[in-house]
């Protein structure tokens, strides 16, 4: 059975080809499978297209480098004008970091299925008591490495969605102060 590593982060759909001797793969799978896993990351990709939402992209600031919006320490002293532009690109980066998340989460449930299936291939192989195999499984080189790749997506869609929660923390600061300057504009007139 010919098998293959489980990573899509290129965006190409994996073939034999990419890995022909690669037997010793930390997380195998076979290519069926791997292909079945990519089709159905794409038919999500396309079922979002189909209902015509827009997969957001790397929002840019002005000078065309990535945004990075930072929020200031004293918002209360922040010009409206600024704020309104600093309300425009926090929406826009957390919307940006959002599908991130979603992705990097993918990502991770995916590695999670090969870790498991991995897993289950090595202790197949093993012998012993069930605690043996276990121990035995554990420790065998192949579920180590599906193990740190598993836990390497996961690190990264644990810090990804901690960013878009910090994103949204401030979308939410900013939008405030506008609420409440609008509050005391209204109270005054």
């Amino acid at each position: 059975m010919k098998l293959i590593a489980v990573n899509f982060n290129r965006g190409n759909q994996p073939t034999a080809d990419d890995h022909p001797d690669r037997d010793d793969l930390t997380h195998q799978m076979p290519l069926q499978e791997a292909v079945k896993v990519y089709r159905a990351t794409q038919e999500a990709v396309a079922a979002v297209k189909r209902a015509r939402l827009t997969i957001p992209h790397r929002p840019l600031a002005e000078n065309g480098v990535d945004l990075n919006p930072k929020l200031t320490s004293d918002l209360a002293s922040t010009p409206s004008h600024t704020l309104g532009k600093l309300l425009t690109q926090f929406t826009a980066i957390a919307d940006y970091a959002a599908y991130a998340a979603a992705l990097a989460d993918i990502e991770r449930v995916i590695e999670e299925h090969a870790l498991e299936y991995v897993t289950a291939r090595v202790r197949l192989e093993k012998s012993g008591t069930v605690q043996e195999k276990a121990d035995k499984t554990a420790v065998d080189p192949r579920v180590r490495a599906a193990s740190a790749t598993y836990f390497e997506r996961m690190a990264i869609a644990t810090l990804t969605q901690t960013l878009l929660e910090n994103y949204e923390r401030d979308l939410s600061a900013v939008s405030r102060e506008i609420t409440r300057r609008g509050n005391e504009m209204s109270r005054t007139t």
